[in-house]
């Protein structure tokens, strides 16, 4: 990996973070290299850091302890059972959302992308729509939709 991968707001994390380690002091930069080595070395931002936000309050991360979300686990577990219906999957370390959908995007070989993550669904008639404002526009490059919000809490 190449710190040119790192987006800014991860590496400003990481100055942040040297600089709670050793004080605002100038050896703070040694241990920004060596936290940037971590993240170099694919080592999760979050174990990192050792926290995660969550909504308003900020859970304390162990890399010694993998707690992995129960949806994940189940779809990987589907992704195996029904491979030979599945052109090309993936599950490894990236550097988030959208890296992990900029690696889909490389590997889509049609004339229209989507994205849906995990918690997204289409409607029914959605992909019936975009095909037709495909087939009838040829000049559009991109679509883009309402979206229905809910509340989670």
């Amino acid at each position: 990996m190449e710190i040119r991968n790192i987006p800014e707001y991860e590496l400003a994390r990481l100055r942040e973070k040297a600089k709670e380690i050793k004080g605002a002091t100038t050896d703070y930069e040694k241990e920004y290299t060596q936290l940037l080595t971590r993240r170099l070395n694919h080592e999760p931002l979050q174990y990192i850091e050792e926290y995660v936000p969550f909504y308003t309050i900020q859970l304390k991360v162990d890399q010694r302890c993998l707690i992995p979300r129960p949806e994940t686990e189940f779809l990987i577990e589907l992704i195996k059972e029904n491979s030979k219906n599945i052109h090309y999957w993936i599950s490894e370390n990236d550097f988030g959302l959208y890296d992990a959908m900029n690696k889909g995007i490389k590997k889509a070989t049609g004339d229209v992308i989507g994205i849906l993550n995990s918690d997204d669904i289409y409607y029914p008639e959605a992909l019936s729509i975009v095909n037709d404002y495909f087939s009838s526009n040829s000049d559009i490059d991109f679509l883009f939709g309402s979206v229905h919000k809910h509340k989670l809490m």
